[in-house]
């Protein structure tokens, strides 16, 4: 079914919840692709912190929904307890009484907004070892204290994706399991629709070919709904005029090629959707990335004129969210060691941060910006998850980091960080960057295949260490490493040099010789 791109990052707690009037700027840090400038948004883009005490489970990403000046956060914990928050206006968030469930590995696609009450779709269950994929309803009048509906119709086993409000309804969207292996396939696109939030119809949506993939997002159109996934890896729209209760396949007119639509979101007639690149298609950018954007309620589409940079390292969609008459997604950045490497030589901090992220908006959904985050204290509470607005404009952002008290007020609004060049990495004659087979650095070098056929020993020992290295992944030992070598991901960015005939030594940026390796006897395999 493809990763979920929020996924990873709900792991860390859900620690602050940050509102403010939005302030847009360009440039970039060294770990950001270059933005370029745009004009800023009114407001002074300061920004004011709340703690809210909860953490979410593994891979149970948090769900935020808007509907007017109300915002509401939904969280489920490693108990699979299920905690919602709400804010009206300019009030802070109010936390309702956690509803405990039995519901092992719970696992909510959506939350929205049907009538007087919000509603939440999700899966999850046990029975003796084995994981249940079974369909749990919720309710909540003021999307703070939830309770379990007993709801029927919503049939199962399958994963909820997504969750969408049409005038009188509310239609989820994701995947039936139909194989007992599911790492073999067996997953096939289904939408729920019900009324009241109890009584479910379940509706295989139409299939092409083997049938194999996921509906992923759905929205609510003036004319009833469409929904957004894959099938045989190929990106699919199916549209219902009818709430949900029937689909059909449709090729609206100037949607680019994917492989995926994974997220969409919509103000007024303006639809903007997410995916990822198809094989033959060139839409969507160097990592993968393809947006598109229709003005008239989805019937016609355009490539995005000025997205976000693409994500860099992690090929996954843009998530997107929308309030207050605007868009926003996140875009990741990421420096993969073997992806990145030239970059790594010349920079090795680049390479030993974690995954950052960086918030954009955007109006019509065709021109975006970076929003200045700068006010928040992200190295306390981490990177920003998720974004939407109010009606008013308020904007409300969800951070997630280590459990820890309110840090009250946040610091004062910092400049944009400015542009930096990408580092130079270095080159050398008579050796070459252990990282990567040689090339044309040196006029005669020996074949690559050294990489994998040569065993050697540490000459570390001096330096109090003494670890173990792999020439054929050139992993640094997981402990006892210095801490001023290149090391980052499990990597040392240092150089081998072929010192005489059937022997080579590694040594790091300042000459120094960290291990020596002499020829083996076995037959290397081939240099790929």
């Amino acid at each position: 079914m493809g990763p979920d791109p929020t996924s990873a990052r709900a792991r860390r707690a859900l620690v602050a919840v940050v509102l403010a009037a939005l302030s847009a700027c360009g440039g970039g840090d060294a770990s950001e692709p270059e933005v370029a400038t745009g004009p800023e948004a009114d407001g002074d883009a300061e920004w004011s912190e709340q703690v809210l005490p909860t953490r979410p489970g593994a891979d149970r990403r948090p769900l935020v929904a808007v509907d007017g000046e109300t915002v509401v956060v939904v969280v489920t914990d490693e108990a699979d307890s299920v905690t919602g928050f709400s804010s009206d206006g300019d009030a802070r968030f109010e936390a309702g009484q956690a509803l405990t469930t039995d519901v092992t590995y719970l696992n909510l696609g959506g939350v929205a907004r049907l009538g007087g009450q919000w509603v939440a779709l999700g899966s999850g269950g046990r029975s003796a070892d084995e994981l249940e994929f079974d369909l749990h309803a919720f309710s909540s009048t003021d999307g703070r204290t939830w309770s379990e509906v007993e709801a029927s119709g919503h049939e199962g086993p399958a994963d909820v994706l997504g969750l969408a409000a049409t005038p009188d309804r509310v239609v989820g969207v994701g995947a039936l399991r139909t194989a007992n292996d599911p790492g073999s396939g067996g997953f096939g696109p289904v939408a729920w629709t019900s009324r009241d939030g109890a009584a479910w119809t379940t509706v295989p949506l139409p299939v092409t070919g083997r049938g194999e993939g996921a509906a992923r997002a759905a929205i609510a159109t003036n004319g009833g709904a469409l929904a957004w996934g894959d099938v045989d890896g190929r990106g699919v729209v199916w549209s219902s005029s009818d709430g949900g209760a029937s689909w059909t396949i449709v090729e609206p007119d100037g949607l680019p090629l994917a492989r995926s639509w994974d997220s969409v979101a919509s103000h007024d007639a303006i639809i903007v959707a997410s995916g990822t690149r198809a094989p033959e298609g060139e839409e969507g950018g160097e990592s993968g990335q393809v947006l598109a954007r229709s003005r008239d309620g989805g019937d016609t589409w355009q490539p995005v004129a000025e997205p976000p940079p693409a994500n860099r390292g992690e090929p996954f969609p843009f998530t997107l969210w929308a309030g207050g008459q605007r868009f926003f997604t996140l875009g990741y950045t990421f420096i993969d060691a073997f992806a990145d490497r030239e970059l790594c030589y010349a920079d090795i901090e680049l390479c030993r941060q974690d995954t950052s992220t960086t918030l954009y908006v955007s109006d019509d959904g065709d021109r975006w910006e970076r929003v200045d985050t700068s006010g928040i204290d992200l190295d306390q509470y981490g990177d920003v998850d998720a974004a939407t607005a109010t009606a008013t404009g308020r904007v409300v952002a969800l951070t997630g980091g280590p459990t820890g008290p309110a840090s009250g007020p946040g610091p004062p609004t910092r400049p944009c960080p400015q542009r930096r060049s990408r580092p130079t990495p270095p080159r050398r004659c008579g050796s070459w960057p252990m990282a990567r087979c040689p090339s044309s650095v040196c006029a005669t070098p020996p074949r690559c295949t050294f990489t994998a056929a040569w065993s050697g020993s540490s000459s570390a020992t001096r330096r109090g260490a003494a670890p173990t290295m792999d020439p054929t992944s050139r992993q640094a030992p997981a402990t006892g490493t210095p801490d001023d070598w290149p090391v980052a991901q499990q990597t040392i960015f240092g150089f081998v040099t072929l010192v005489v005939e059937g022997r080579i030594e590694y040594s790091i940026g300042d000459g120094e010789v960290v291990a020596t390796y002499a020829r083996t006897q076995e037959p290397p395999p081939r240099c790929i």
